[in-house]
């Protein structure tokens, strides 16, 4: 009461009562009674406090005189109606205020309507008839058929659509939106099934016309991640591509006819003639379109679908678009790059820079810019064209596995289909080369069945696995001397089960020669294959590279014991727990160099040492207290800093000490946690010592009073490290887990995330500006911080999607604005709930612009003194 007082009597009072009272949120009835009585230059805080007891779902309370009185003053005031209308309808169920509501919806759509009145008035408006729901929300969407509502109020409109999971509305107003509103719309109305379901409902009743979603967006309804929803797109595919047909005839009537052997030097003049206006191919044509270098490996029978139906499968970077300029001048071409101010337009004729001021209007066509019709060309004269583009490439042939896919890697491919992280989780798609050698790995979203993996029957009976395939075929009329893979990863792979796995088959791979000859290869559990999850390396196969947002995905190449024409390849599973994985294969005219099951992987550093090494990695599932690696390395993980040289520490007596645990990769540890945070804790009173030795580091855990751990070095994944962290929180000391150290860091070690972190982190939004709310302002961390603040930082995902069973509990204290890929807050400050240590995390922290803050300042010394039960 004494604080209500005290904020009644000053406008700057207000800020005080919120930090008092809101997270209780025991006191609703008082703020909003504050919030009415207070100097309306809070009124921005007041709208804030209000959205924020409507976001935290205080139950209603009991509608006395004074709360009725203050909640009416609300409403009346323009600023603060927006924030007070959802309240009030959710609150008053005995409609005491009945007429003070339909008055304001009045109000608010009246100013919602007003082409003059001021945007950010119609924006606040906008969002508040949405949040009401039903006839009120409809208002919101009616105004998005007006073509003079700004694109701001309209965006507005189809956020707030979404934020409320309304968004089947927008499928009726899709057709009277502005072209470049209609994606922002469509993508909304993509996310939520049964909005996506509407839409298709629409189409196929004639209500909008397919044609307004273009090649791109039908196949993203084709290949949707929602099996109804990509099951009745399929069904409908002559309703929403009436031309798919007769394109499919025509590719049928031309693919004979290009497989026959063409002339490369006469195709060469063609493509310069007609396709290098556009495509690169080596030194010859231009960058307007897609280079076609290294493409001749996907063979002519694959190419010439994208030749007849060039609109299939359209990259959105070369989507065309048309400009309008307001002097009447139009342009039309592939937006390479844009700003605040201007973009740059290329098309045949070259780059154009058009200043954003001079645009009077954008029409993103979802096409390309390659014309229809060249079929006109004649087939003989395509077959040359394709003999010159895939003549450099005769040496490889990537074989189309797009019939043989069995699994969507956009969700669980073994356990569960629930679980999205129970899979090979691609993050990278398209043409890539791997030690040289070209593939091509599918994108779900343009995958014509949704399915961009092979994954084969394996795992325990009830699970998805369980009733996949125990093989595929795949067709391969090409001739080759051997095979190379991308895959080489399993569920219930080595390291599970133990040493005594390896050796046993994964996979065989059947070659049925044309001349009717036959061979099978079989490829073995911890020497070609190895879990999927962590980073354990085998003999037989390499690390393949950056493809997956956690684990692994490996290369392997078989050579075959001749170089002839191949017509098909089976791969089978071996009919063990083990569930095999392939991605994508290539063929080649050449052998490769021989491997044994003795020779250690190409790059040890990136995946351990060799399967049975004496440093083989044996802990993706291992205990916590699961043997170490002896001659384990303490630097060198990729991308790793150099190693801070190791110093003793230098406590001083009598205050409270502070172990820094940094190091690793993609930070500048030494500067920011070292250097900058060490300091920051030193002017808080502690003493402080920094370290990147894992040795040193669990020398240490056990007597710092609080530990603070950032570091992402994989190498301090040893069994003394895991047992001094564990000891030390088991013992009742705890931790701050910081920036990189809340990350899913240690595949083989997936204790310290469930006990300690709390879940994490497997993803952030690239570097740049976003808010920080607190949202527990009465904890003792969140002293001295202000209610929001900004930041340039990576917004972490922090449990995005969830965390693993038996994870502990965590409780938010701030949190983060809406991250762009999720359109949701995520937490940035928290606490674990561990049952005997005290440990905080800190998603902050990427570099200086965070580190330097007195915000986190705050934070990072009021944690430690937490941690340290001071």
């Amino acid at each position: 009461d004494d604080v209500i007082a005290t904020a009644l009597g000053s406008p700057d009072g207000l800020e005080l009562l919120v930090k008092s009272l809101l997270p209780s949120l025991k006191s609703a009835e008082k703020l909003i009674e504050a919030c009415a009585s207070a100097d309306t230059k809070a009124d921005v805080l007041k709208s804030a406090i209000l959205q924020g007891i409507a976001q935290q779902g205080v139950e209603a309370p009991a509608l006395t005189p004074a709360l009725t009185e203050a909640l009416k003053k609300l409403l009346a005031n323009p600023s603060t109606a927006g924030a007070a209308l959802p309240l009030v309808a959710k609150w008053d169920k005995a409609g005491v205020m009945a007429d003070v509501v339909k008055a304001q919806i009045a109000s608010l759509s009246t100013t919602l309507g007003k082409r003059d009145a001021a945007l950010a008035d119609r924006v606040g408006a906008a969002k508040a008839l949405i949040s009401l729901g039903g006839s009120s929300a409809q208002i919101g969407v009616e105004a998005l058929a007006d073509p003079t509502s700004p694109e701001e109020l309209a965006r507005t409109i189809i956020t707030a659509l979404d934020e409320n999971g309304n968004a089947a509305p927008l499928v009726s107003a899709l057709d009277t939106l502005k072209p470049s509103m209609q994606q922002t719309a469509f993508d909304m109305i993509l996310k939520r099934p049964e909005a996506t379901l509407a839409l298709l409902n629409s189409i196929k009743d004639g209500k909008i016309d397919p044609k307004l979603l273009g090649p791109g967006n039908i196949a993203r309804l084709r290949t949707h991640p929602n099996k109804q929803v990509a099951k009745q797109a399929s069904a409908m595919m002559d309703k929403l591509n009436p031309n798919a047909k007769k394109k499919a005839e025509l590719i049928a009537q031309f693919t004979p006819v290009v497989e026959q052997a063409g002339d490369a030097a006469k195709g060469k003049t063609l493509f310069a003639a007609a396709c290098a206006i556009c495509h690169k191919i080596g030194d010859i044509g231009k960058d307007v379109a897609p280079p076609l270098t290294g493409m001749g490996a996907h063979g002519p029978a694959e190419l010439i679908i994208h030749i007849l139906d060039p609109n299939r499968e359209v990259d959105p970077s070369f989507w065309a678009w048309n400009i309008t300029k307001k002097s009447g001048e139009t342009l039309a071409g592939v937006i390479t790059s844009e700003n605040q101010a201007s973009l740059n337009l290329r098309n045949q004729a070259g780059d154009f820079e058009v200043k954003k001021s001079d645009i009077k209007e954008r029409i993103n066509t979802k096409m390309s810019l390659m014309p229809e019709g060249l079929e006109g060309l004649g087939a003989e004269n395509l077959r040359d064209i394709l003999a010159f583009i895939c003549s450099g490439d005769q040496k490889f042939r990537v074989l189309d596995l797009r019939n043989a896919y069995t699994a969507d890697t956009r969700q669980g491919s073994f356990a569960k289909v629930e679980d999205k992280d129970g899979t090979v989780t691609l993050h990278k798609f398209g043409n890539v080369t791997v030690e040289g050698i070209p593939f091509f790995i599918m994108d779900p979203e343009k995958s014509s069945t949704g399915a961009n993996i092979i994954v084969l029957k394996g795992g325990y009976e009830k699970t998805f696995a369980w009733d996949l395939p125990t093989k595929v075929e795949i067709p391969a009329s090409v001739s080759a001397a051997s095979l190379h893979m991308l895959g080489g990863v399993a569920a219930w792979a080595w390291p599970f089960g133990g040493d005594d796995k390896i050796g046993q088959p994964a996979m065989t791979v059947h070659v049925d020669y044309a001349d009717g000859d036959k061979e099978s290869i079989v490829l073995k559990n911890g020497e070609h294959f190895a879990d999927y999850i962590g980073k354990a390396a085998v003999p037989l196969s390499d690390d393949a590279g950056d493809f997956t947002r956690r684990g692994q995905l490996r290369y392997l190449a078989v050579n075959l014991k001749k170089k002839a024409l191949l017509k098909k390849i089976t791969l089978e599973t071996s009919g063990s727990i083990i569930c095999p994985c392939t991605i994508a294969i290539t063929a080649s005219a050449d052998k490769v160099a021989e491997r044994s099951a003795g020779t250690p992987a190409r790059n040890p550093n990136k995946g351990g040492a060799a399967a049975k090494n004496k440093g083989a990695d044996k802990s993706v599932r291992a205990p916590v207290d699961g043997p170490a690696a002896p001659d384990s390395p303490k630097e060198g993980g990729k991308g790793d800093g150099p190693l801070v040289p190791t110093t003793a520490p230098a406590w001083e007596a009598g205050k409270t000490k502070v172990l820094v645990i940094g190091g690793g990769s993609s930070h500048n540890f030494a500067k920011f946690f070292g250097d900058t945070d060490v300091a920051t804790l030193k002017a808080a009173g502690y003493t402080v010592h920094y370290t990147e030795d894992r040795d040193q580091a669990a020398d240490l855990l056990a007597e710092a009073d609080v530990a603070v751990i950032s570091t992402n070095r994989k190498f301090f994944d040893t069994a003394k490290y895991r047992k001094a962290l564990f000891d030390r929180v088991n013992g009742g000391k705890g931790a701050i887990m910081l920036h990189p150290g809340t990350w899913y860091g240690f595949p083989q070690w997936p204790e310290i995330n469930k006990e300690i972190v709390g879940g994490g982190s497997r993803g952030h939004d690239k570097l740049g500006p976003f808010k920080v709310n607190v949202a527990r302002r009465d904890h003792a961390i969140m002293v001295g911080v202000p209610d929001s603040f900004d930041v340039q930082d990576e917004l972490y995902y922090m449990n995005a999607e969830g965390a693993p069973e038996g994870t502990n509990k965590i409780e938010v204290l701030a949190e983060t604005s809406p991250s762009i890929k999720y359109n949701k807050p995520h937490p940035s400050v928290w606490i674990t709930d561990h049952p005997k240590a005290r440990i905080v995390g800190i998603a902050l922290g990427h570099d200086e612009r965070v580190h330097d803050l007195p915000a986190f300042k705050a934070i990072l010394s009021n944690a430690a003194k937490w941690v340290a039960g001071k």
